[in-house]
């Protein structure tokens, strides 16, 4: 099973992926995963400099004054200009088998990978990006939008919206 979650960026898509991946048995993964580890080889720099929140949207002078946003999304663009589904095969192949949560979801065909793929946005007033055009077309094809509230009231709106994900659940030890 493939969950996707979508949303604009601080929408919380990685928090939600974290309580999946804590309460049930789903595994975290990214498309952004192989983009940060090319640009640390090519950049000579550690993964975390891509991961950091507090510096990954400042200008950095290694990257020629990008942002290390800036670095990973041009990187990811130019695989995508070669190959549009270059990174839908990348994770086809990393998420065979295996349940997963895909905290990234951004485009279409990165959409279609999913068995279901849920709108988040669990912080009130987020701005929306007009720098993500694709996103508003797979917000208006995820099943449900995952809003802020108790973490219980969405543990159970997850479970009525995932097919299969109940039995996942930690609690559940008879696989």
């Amino acid at each position: 099973m493939i969950v996707g979650l979508a949303g604009y960026r601080g929408a919380g898509k990685s928090h939600l992926a974290h309580e999946l991946v804590r309460d049930y048995r789903l595994t975290k993964m990214s498309y952004a995963d192989p983009v940060r580890s090319a640009a640390a080889a090519a950049w000579g720099v550690r993964e975390e400099v891509f991961t950091d929140r507090r510096r990954k949207d400042v200008e950095n002078y290694v990257f020629s004054g990008k942002t290390p946003r800036d670095v990973l999304i041009e990187l990811g663009m130019w695989y995508r200009s070669q190959n549009p589904d270059h990174w839908v095969n990348v994770m086809r192949r990393r998420a065979e088998g295996m349940h997963v949560v895909i905290d990234d979801v951004r485009f279409i065909n990165e959409f279609e990978l999913c068995d279901v793929c849920l709108w988040v946005d669990m912080r009130p007033g987020n701005p929306s990006e007009e720098d993500e055009p694709e996103l508003e077309s797979i917000r208006s094809s995820c099943i449900t939008v995952i809003g802020p509230g108790p973490y219980s009231e969405r543990r159970r709106n997850l479970e009525d919206y995932i097919p299969g994900l109940r039995r996942l659940h930690r609690s559940n030890i008879y696989l």
